[in-house]
């Protein structure tokens, strides 16, 4: 019998030892000497270190456990069981290991995150990677507080769904919009559906990587727009028949341009000048809503600066549709005198995400 299978006889009979004192001690022993002999151990000698170590931890409190866990959560040939039985542990227990065991398998990760609640979850989000399929699952599960620390883990491998639905969240997440807006691999459609609800500062960010795309780039993230469109176009047309009617008519006789658009927001005729305004620019009618009633006017002023749209025309827009938005009059002054400076080009290539989802509409509707 080897010296490490003599010590173990002598531990597990010690492990029924019922002094709590004694216990602890026995537990520091045999932890510190696992730690330190790991590597020339056999596989069958680690199991029943890990047995031992389990045995003796599930009668102990757990400031001990906790401390057992933060011990051995970095040793590479650490027992499996007796880290699947940490990471299921109470939270202070369970972190030191989730967050760094090499121990864990994906199959363990995700049954623990399928099980347990946000603290477990925000504690895996650390771990130097984490496999599509288990952020999918914190995706699904976590608060936005979780997904925050997920997505700013370059570690972590997001998939297309996950990623969709963060950017869905993050419309009314503040946690989410910039470290979604960083990441460098956000599909760059996703990142533009992010333009209408996140700050000054993020915008730039967002036009600042469409200018860098080349046409391969964004052409390919056109198309993974259309096909996610295409799966839920909303309808909002449907709440503006009369509106449409009317602009039906000017389209008819050749009366719908920049001038006729104009006069509509001057006489507040707001519902007929987003539905002439999406017809002009090519913008689906919720996308020209949201632009509209945005208190910054950035996006706004990008629309109509990609088509042309002369300088008082816009200011026009945003000063008679005061009625539809509580805007800063000092910002919307600012934008106003900005507009000229704002490079066509930038506009254009900007606006080309926005226009994906009419030109869905517009196919659906032309294969009906």
């Amino acid at each position: 019998m080897s010296d490490n299978q003599m010590l173990l006889e002598r531990l597990v009979n010690l492990a029924h030892e019922n002094s709590g004192d004694k216990r602890r001690e026995l537990l520091r022993e045999v932890s510190d000497l696992f730690t330190s002999e790991s590597d020339t151990l056999t596989d069958q000698e680690v199991d029943a270190f890990g047995g031992v170590m389990g045995t003796i931890a599930s009668g102990l409190g757990e400031d001990v456990r906790a401390r057992l866990s933060q011990s051995i959560c970095m040793v590479a040939r650490a027992p499996h069981e007796l880290i699947k039985q940490l990471a299921s542990d109470e939270i202070a227990v369970a972190e030191p290991v989730l967050s760094h065991s090499p121990v864990l398998t994906d199959a363990d990760l995700i049954e623990i995150a399928q099980s347990k609640g946000q603290g477990h979850l925000m504690a895996m989000t650390n771990r130097d990677s984490l496999s599509s399929a288990l952020s999918d699952v914190i995706v699904e599960r976590g608060n936005d507080d979780v997904l925050a620390n997920l997505v700013q883990n370059d570690g972590a491998r997001l998939s297309r769904a996950a990623m969709e639905i963060m950017t869905e969240r993050a419309e009314t997440s503040d946690k989410l919009q910039a470290p979604l807006v960083k990441r460098k691999d956000i599909p760059v459609d996703l990142l533009n559906d992010m333009y209408f609800f996140v700050s000054s500062a993020l915008r730039e960010v967002i036009l600042k990587t469409n200018a860098q795309l080349d046409e391969t780039e964004l052409s390919a993230a056109l198309v993974h727009a259309g096909n996610r469109i295409a799966k839920n176009i909303v309808k909002e047309e449907l709440a503006l028949v009369d509106a449409i009617d009317y602009v039906d008519k000017l389209e008819k006789y050749k009366e719908l341009n920049e001038r006729r658009l104009v006069q509509l927001v001057k006489e507040h005729q707001f519902n007929e000048f987003i539905v002439a305004f999406s017809r002009l620019t090519d913008l689906e009618v919720r996308t020209v809503r949201r632009l509209v009633t945005d208190v910054s006017c950035e996006g706004l002023a990008l629309a109509c600066r990609a088509v042309g749209f002369d300088h008082t025309s816009f200011a026009s827009f945003i000063t008679q549709t005061r009625d539809m938005v509580d805007r800063d009059p000092v910002i919307a002054q600012q934008v106003i005198q900005l507009y000229g400076k704002i490079p066509v080009e930038t506009a254009q290539r900007t606006i080309r995400f926005w226009k994906v989802r009419r030109q869905q509409i517009r196919k659906d509707r032309s294969a009906a």
